[in-house]
């Protein structure tokens, strides 16, 4: 899930650390720490949740949580729903004990519900020992390099993932994103869980479904454009409706579970809670999720954006701000299928594939990329080495959106194997992007301090590492 995604970060619930019986067990209020468990509505209980009754007070659920403790089976934190929450009568004074060791509370609004969580005084969440770091593999050898993207010159070498409902009126606005190369739309409202417009996002979303709609009326309007598919290669959103529904009652199975037999569930980067893993180590785990890239290829979207395509499980757990417990086994599997998805993805692909993480994935892994340089001298040659490197087949480059950082970017930028990357709920636009700059006429020039690059329709783009800042000289322009 992008990790520098713009306007999407969830506010973060800071929780004392722990350090022992009676201490740092204050009530916390407007957070959650049962949020998205399946099967409490009705005051049902499961495994490790258990229903502790209908109490009028916060007070009086700290209490049962510690009254239905037993050293063998301790409550370690709790939940407390308010008689006025606003979920209605089935969750008023509802109060829930936590009888393992997660307290990875979530921030609720009042509007959604009135509750409060706090840890046991007597029976507090046991510290959780540092992960070691996972078992070092042997490098994967590197993909073929792939031949460029067949992109229009005659458009902006951006690479655009984000939404296209601009005024937020639920009118697509194609008139920014016409002009860029590579286009990768989404529902916005999906990927915050606090955000006012989450609720408009629903396990009825299709949003992959969406995705190739929109994806083909914006190509109506703007043909020579290359659309691009956001999907996840960790987490099993309920919003990508029509893959989520395949991995529902028996077919769990696909599924990632922990030591214990019961599912693995993470939390996204903006804050959605409970969600199921992808078991990459199954066939046909990785057959279902290769199904929706096929139907993506066909519908004439021509590559990916694969989120969360740096994550390593081990030695014995898996995580997004919340980890499962799994053997090492199944660690060293899910890495082994996850990795063939991400390269399997990249080869079925006509256009700019590209993992989330970092240059590694370009160099050793899948040949396509998501990384972040800095507007400087430094940034600049790291980001004209990866182009240079024969292993690189395409780079979704993340300078920043400033006449300054695009004008970093151009001076490493190579056509169908370059973009200036960014996330946003809605297009951004900055002046440069008035102006077309054609093909670069050959590569940049270093004369002392600047760099300097000729582009075909005569624009002149420099960059001077002194005060890191850009230049546009669009005077002998002819387009």
């Amino acid at each position: 899930e992008p990790t520098r995604m713009i306007a999407l970060l969830a506010a973060a619930v800071v929780v004392p650390g722990l350090v022992g019986p009676h201490t740092n067990c204050s009530i916390l209020p407007q957070v959650n720490c049962v949020s998205g468990t399946p099967g409490l509505g009705n005051h049902g209980s499961t495994a490790t949740v258990k229903f502790l009754g209908v109490l009028p007070t916060p007070e009086a659920c700290q209490n049962a949580c510690d009254t239905n403790s037993t050293p063998a089976d301790p409550c370690h934190s709790w939940a407390y729903y308010y008689p006025d929450t606003a979920s209605g009568a089935v969750w008023a004074g509802a109060c829930f004990g936590r009888h393992d060791s997660q307290f990875d509370p979530i921030s609720v609004p009042l509007k959604r519900n009135h509750v409060c969580s706090a840890v046991s005084c007597t029976y507090p969440v046991p510290p959780t020992p540092p992960t070691p770091a996972p078992p070092t593999a042997p490098p994967p050898a590197p993909l073929p390099r792939r031949p460029p993207a067949p992109v229009d010159n005659n458009l902006l070498p951006i690479a655009y993932l984000g939404g296209v409902d601009d005024d937020g009126n639920g009118t697509n606005n194609f008139t920014a994103v016409c002009n860029f190369q590579v286009v990768a739309i989404i529902n916005a409202y999906c990927w915050q869980y606090n955000s006012p417009e989450n609720v408009n996002c629903t396990n009825h979303t299709h949003e992959a479904e969406y995705i190739i709609k929109t994806s083909r009326l914006m190509q109506e309007q703007c043909p020579t454009v290359l659309t691009q598919m956001y999907l996840n290669t960790l987490m099993n959103f309920w919003w990508y409706t029509d893959m989520f529904e395949q991995t529902l009652g028996v077919n769990e199975s696909l599924l990632m579970h922990d030591v214990n037999g019961d599912l693995v569930r993470v939390r996204q980067d903006g804050g959605v809670p409970n969600l199921t893993v992808f078991d990459f180590g199954q066939n046909h785990t990785r057959d279902l999720f290769l199904s929706q890239v096929d139907r993506a290829l066909e519908s004439g979207i021509t590559s990916f954006f694969l989120d969360k395509a740096s994550t390593v499980a081990g030695p014995d757990t898996i995580c997004n701000h919340v980890c499962g417990k799994i053997t090492p086994q199944a660690a060293v599997a899910w890495n082994r299928g996850h990795e063939e998805v991400l390269r399997t993805v990249a080869e079925k692909s006509t256009g700019p594939t590209a993992g989330n993480g970092g240059s590694h994935l370009c160099t050793n892994t899948m040949g396509g990329c998501h990384a972040t340089y800095t507007a400087n001298k430094k940034g600049i040659e790291a980001f004209k080495a990866d182009m240079n490197d024969i292993r690189v087949s395409s780079v979704l480059a993340q300078f920043s959106v400033t006449d300054d950082g695009y004008a970093a970017f151009l001076q490493g930028y190579t056509p169908g194997r370059a973009w200036l990357w960014w996330y946003s709920a809605a297009p951004q636009w900055i002046e440069a992007f008035d102006h077309k700059l054609g093909a670069p006429l050959g590569p940049s020039s270093l004369d002392g301090p600047v760099y300097s690059r000729k582009f075909a329709t005569g624009a002149v783009v420099s960059f001077d590492t002194r005060s890191n800042t850009g230049h546009f000289d669009w005077s002998r322009c002819t387009a």
